[in-house]
């Protein structure tokens, strides 16, 4: 047998040091998933978009492959082919996620809102306390583009509405995402301070120059403030999205 015959796949050594281990893929994958198109990323760096179809099938670079890959992805020729060293600008090597299948995911496609265990009221107040992170929601950007109306993704946290005032709107336990950056007040449910306490209400402008704070449950009062300026008044934000709090159907 000769030393030097082309070897097939399944005779690469496996070794992590090696282009041939597996992992090499997934990196492909990654750096591929970043760009527009796999046809952008082949273009951009120079090589044909048929061979870059082959790499994410399986198949192995030559040297100047690698190369060209590891450039355009800005990460080191070391970190392609073997998972080890640094992206060649100095910054972290990128975290590589994967979905229940082991694809990898490319975080930049998804925004994670911050959810807090403040208490947004929607009965009679509930006292401002202290913000302090619960855990993180993550939404596709290009779903949030489709479905919430929002000034930005990066201005959305979300919170738990405690209370029944603001039903059927909203319920007990439900979150609400909060877009922070909407706070001019028109005809919609806001999260206000007011008085010391945070609520969520529904906010309508009067003619008078007045604001009508509005619970949808018709057995809590309304009430209408002269000066928005009274009480410490604050909208912190418009809501924008209800995620219900209620078991899953499962079957």
């Amino acid at each position: 047998m000769s030393d030097n015959r082309e070897l097939g796949d399944s005779e690469y050594p496996t070794s992590s040091k090696e282009v041939g281990h597996s992992g090499f893929h997934s990196r492909l994958h990654f750096l591929v998933n970043r760009a527009k198109s796999v046809r952008s990323f082949a273009i951009s760096a120079g090589i044909s978009q048929t061979g870059l179809q082959r790499l994410l099938s399986g198949g192995e670079p030559t040297l100047s492959t690698l190369i060209a890959i590891a450039k355009e992805g800005g990460v080191s020729v070391d970190w392609l082919a073997t998972g080890e060293g640094i992206c060649q600008s100095g910054a972290a090597l990128p975290t590589l996620v994967r979905d229940t299948l082991g694809n990898p995911v490319d975080p930049d496609d998804f925004v994670f809102v911050p959810r807090y265990y403040i208490l947004m009221s929607a009965g009679h107040g509930a006292f401002w306390q202290e913000e302090q992170l619960r855990d993180v929601i993550a939404f596709r950007r290009d779903w949030i583009r489709r479905h919430l109306n929002c000034s930005a993704p990066e201005n959305l946290v979300a919170a738990i509405v405690t209370g029944d005032s603001m039903e059927p709107t909203l319920h007990n336990n439900d979150t609400i995402i909060i877009d922070r950056g909407t706070t001019e007040i028109k005809d919609g449910i806001y999260a206000i301070s007011y008085d010391n306490r945070q609520w969520v209400k529904r906010l309508r402008p009067q003619d008078d120059g007045s604001l009508l704070v509005i619970s949808d449950n018709p057995d809590y009062l309304s009430f209408r403030l002269t000066d928005e300026r009274d009480n410490g008044f604050i909208v912190h934000g418009r809501v924008c999205c209800r995620l219900a709090d209620k078991p899953p159907t499962t079957y």
